[in-house]
Protein backbone atom coordinates (compact mmCIF):
# COMPACT_ATOMS: atom_id res chain seq x y z
CA UNK A 1 0.00 0.00 0.00
CA UNK A 2 2.60 2.37 0.84
CA UNK A 3 4.00 1.67 -2.39
CA UNK A 4 0.97 2.60 -4.19
CA UNK A 5 0.69 5.84 -2.38
CA UNK A 6 3.92 7.17 -3.11
CA UNK A 7 2.87 6.35 -6.85
CA UNK A 8 -0.30 8.70 -6.61
CA UNK A 9 2.00 11.31 -4.87
CA UNK A 10 4.34 11.09 -7.67
CA UNK A 11 1.72 11.29 -10.31
CA UNK A 12 0.10 14.36 -8.55
CA UNK A 13 3.86 15.93 -8.30
CA UNK A 14 4.47 15.20 -11.85
CA UNK A 15 0.71 16.44 -13.09
CA UNK A 16 1.66 19.78 -10.91
CA UNK A 17 4.41 20.26 -12.64
CA UNK A 18 3.22 19.91 -16.52
CA UNK A 19 0.54 22.59 -15.84
CA UNK A 20 3.05 25.17 -14.27
CA UNK A 21 5.17 27.68 -16.12
CA UNK A 22 6.57 26.18 -19.52
CA UNK A 23 8.01 27.43 -22.55
CA UNK A 24 5.75 27.02 -24.68
CA UNK A 25 4.20 30.26 -26.11
CA UNK A 26 0.65 29.16 -25.63
CA UNK A 27 1.27 30.09 -22.09
CA UNK A 28 3.47 33.03 -21.60
CA UNK A 29 3.16 36.05 -20.60
CA UNK A 30 2.61 38.39 -23.17
CA UNK A 31 5.54 40.61 -24.31
CA UNK A 32 5.04 44.44 -23.48
CA UNK A 33 6.87 46.28 -26.45
CA UNK A 34 9.85 48.53 -25.06
CA UNK A 35 9.20 52.70 -25.54
CA UNK A 36 11.29 52.60 -28.23
CA UNK A 37 9.06 50.04 -30.09
CA UNK A 38 5.36 51.33 -29.40
CA UNK A 39 4.18 53.30 -32.08
CA UNK A 40 1.74 56.37 -31.61
CA UNK A 41 -1.86 54.86 -32.89
CA UNK A 42 -2.14 58.27 -34.66
CA UNK A 43 1.37 57.38 -37.12
CA UNK A 44 -0.41 53.78 -37.30
CA UNK A 45 -3.57 55.11 -39.06
CA UNK A 46 -1.12 57.00 -41.19
CA UNK A 47 0.51 54.34 -42.07
CA UNK A 48 -2.04 52.34 -42.67
CA UNK A 49 -3.99 54.99 -44.59
CA UNK A 50 -0.76 55.71 -46.76
CA UNK A 51 -0.76 51.67 -47.41
CA UNK A 52 -4.27 52.06 -48.90
CA UNK A 53 -3.81 55.09 -51.41
CA UNK A 54 -0.23 53.08 -52.69
CA UNK A 55 -2.71 50.05 -53.04
CA UNK A 56 -5.48 50.17 -55.77
CA UNK A 57 -8.71 49.36 -54.52
CA UNK A 58 -9.86 46.27 -55.70
CA UNK A 59 -12.20 46.07 -58.64
CA UNK A 60 -14.70 43.30 -58.58
CA UNK A 61 -17.12 42.05 -61.55
CA UNK A 62 -16.84 40.66 -64.77
CA UNK A 63 -12.46 41.66 -65.64
CA UNK A 64 -11.55 41.51 -69.15
CA UNK A 65 -7.90 41.79 -70.38
CA UNK A 66 -5.68 43.54 -67.81
CA UNK A 67 -6.42 43.71 -64.00
CA UNK A 68 -7.75 47.50 -63.34
CA UNK A 69 -4.41 49.06 -61.38
CA UNK A 70 -5.96 53.11 -61.56
CA UNK A 71 -8.39 54.46 -58.74
CA UNK A 72 -9.65 57.98 -60.49
CA UNK A 73 -12.38 57.41 -63.01
CA UNK A 74 -12.99 60.29 -65.31
CA UNK A 75 -16.18 59.92 -67.27
CA UNK A 76 -16.41 60.69 -71.53
CA UNK A 77 -18.02 63.64 -71.38
CA UNK A 78 -14.83 65.36 -69.93
CA UNK A 79 -12.40 63.44 -71.44
CA UNK A 80 -14.40 64.41 -75.05
CA UNK A 81 -14.84 68.31 -73.46
CA UNK A 82 -10.87 68.40 -73.39
CA UNK A 83 -9.59 65.70 -75.87
CA UNK A 84 -6.11 67.25 -76.10
CA UNK A 85 -5.40 67.14 -72.33
CA UNK A 86 -5.98 63.44 -72.27
CA UNK A 87 -4.62 62.57 -75.56
CA UNK A 88 -1.85 59.40 -74.91
CA UNK A 89 -2.56 59.24 -71.36
CA UNK A 90 -3.66 55.88 -69.36
CA UNK A 91 -6.74 56.33 -67.82
CA UNK A 92 -10.02 55.54 -65.87
CA UNK A 93 -13.04 56.07 -67.61
CA UNK A 94 -16.53 54.87 -66.10
CA UNK A 95 -19.55 54.38 -68.19
CA UNK A 96 -22.52 52.78 -69.33
CA UNK A 97 -22.04 49.90 -71.78
CA UNK A 98 -24.52 50.95 -74.94
CA UNK A 99 -23.10 48.96 -77.67
CA UNK A 100 -20.79 45.72 -78.22
CA UNK A 101 -19.14 44.41 -81.09
CA UNK A 102 -21.46 41.20 -81.85
CA UNK A 103 -19.38 39.08 -83.97
CA UNK A 104 -16.37 38.96 -81.44
CA UNK A 105 -16.33 41.51 -78.60
CA UNK A 106 -13.36 43.33 -79.76
CA UNK A 107 -14.89 47.09 -78.95
CA UNK A 108 -17.89 48.43 -77.18
CA UNK A 109 -19.33 51.79 -76.99
CA UNK A 110 -19.63 53.65 -73.62
CA UNK A 111 -21.56 56.65 -72.66
CA UNK A 112 -22.13 59.09 -69.46
CA UNK A 113 -25.78 59.73 -70.50
CA UNK A 114 -25.05 62.98 -72.91
CA UNK A 115 -21.27 61.49 -74.36
CA UNK A 116 -20.48 58.38 -76.46
CA UNK A 117 -16.80 56.90 -77.22
CA UNK A 118 -15.79 54.05 -78.46
CA UNK A 119 -13.50 51.50 -76.39
CA UNK A 120 -11.26 48.80 -78.47
CA UNK A 121 -9.59 45.92 -76.96
CA UNK A 122 -6.20 46.44 -77.27
CA UNK A 123 -4.54 44.40 -80.21
CA UNK A 124 -7.88 42.53 -80.13
CA UNK A 125 -5.64 40.91 -77.11
CA UNK A 126 -9.04 40.34 -75.62
CA UNK A 127 -12.83 40.53 -75.42
CA UNK A 128 -15.82 41.28 -73.93
CA UNK A 129 -19.11 39.66 -73.57
CA UNK A 130 -21.19 40.79 -77.02
CA UNK A 131 -24.23 40.34 -74.53
CA UNK A 132 -22.82 43.25 -72.09
CA UNK A 133 -25.04 46.19 -73.39
CA UNK A 134 -27.06 47.66 -70.58
CA UNK A 135 -23.41 46.88 -67.55
CA UNK A 136 -21.39 50.05 -66.10
CA UNK A 137 -17.82 49.43 -67.06
CA UNK A 138 -14.41 50.41 -65.68
CA UNK A 139 -12.14 50.91 -68.35
CA UNK A 140 -8.30 51.37 -68.52
CA UNK A 141 -6.62 52.31 -71.46
CA UNK A 142 -5.01 54.88 -73.22
CA UNK A 143 -6.62 57.83 -75.39
CA UNK A 144 -6.16 58.50 -78.79
CA UNK A 145 -7.35 59.92 -82.11
CA UNK A 146 -8.95 58.35 -84.75
CA UNK A 147 -8.90 60.42 -88.17
CA UNK A 148 -12.39 59.99 -90.02
CA UNK A 149 -13.07 56.53 -91.96
CA UNK A 150 -15.85 55.91 -93.73
CA UNK A 151 -14.61 52.51 -94.30
CA UNK A 152 -13.73 51.98 -90.54
CA UNK A 153 -16.97 53.39 -89.71
CA UNK A 154 -19.13 51.03 -92.30
CA UNK A 155 -17.12 48.16 -90.55
CA UNK A 156 -18.03 49.06 -86.70
CA UNK A 157 -21.86 49.49 -88.38
CA UNK A 158 -21.94 46.03 -89.69
CA UNK A 159 -20.93 44.65 -86.29
CA UNK A 160 -23.24 46.71 -84.08
CA UNK A 161 -26.41 45.74 -82.27
CA UNK A 162 -27.44 49.99 -82.32
CA UNK A 163 -25.72 52.15 -85.21
CA UNK A 164 -27.46 54.74 -83.76
CA UNK A 165 -25.15 54.76 -80.98
CA UNK A 166 -22.18 54.74 -82.74
CA UNK A 167 -19.69 57.76 -81.65
CA UNK A 168 -18.64 58.52 -84.94
CA UNK A 169 -21.85 59.06 -86.19
CA UNK A 170 -21.82 62.24 -83.91
CA UNK A 171 -18.50 63.10 -84.84
CA UNK A 172 -16.74 61.66 -81.83
CA UNK A 173 -12.82 61.48 -83.31
CA UNK A 174 -11.37 59.52 -80.40
CA UNK A 175 -11.55 56.31 -78.93
CA UNK A 176 -10.08 54.34 -75.84
CA UNK A 177 -7.57 51.82 -76.40
CA UNK A 178 -8.25 49.41 -73.61
CA UNK A 179 -6.09 47.35 -71.66
CA UNK A 180 -8.50 46.19 -69.04
CA UNK A 181 -12.55 46.44 -68.95
CA UNK A 182 -14.55 45.66 -66.25
CA UNK A 183 -18.10 45.77 -66.08
CA UNK A 184 -19.14 46.45 -62.40
CA UNK A 185 -23.33 46.07 -62.82
CA UNK A 186 -25.19 43.66 -64.51
CA UNK A 187 -27.26 44.62 -67.17
CA UNK A 188 -30.02 47.11 -66.61
CA UNK A 189 -33.78 45.33 -66.85
CA UNK A 190 -35.68 46.77 -69.56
Amino acid sequence: MPRFVFFLLSSALLLCSCNGASDSPLSAEPEVASPEQQQDPAAEQAESAAADEAAPAEVTGNVFGQPITLTETISSGELLAEPGKYEGKTLLVKGEVVDVCQKMGCWMVITDGEHSIRVTTKGHGFFVRKDGTGSVALVQGTLRHIAPNPERTAHFEGESAKPKAMPEKAGVEYEIDADGIVFTEAPKAG
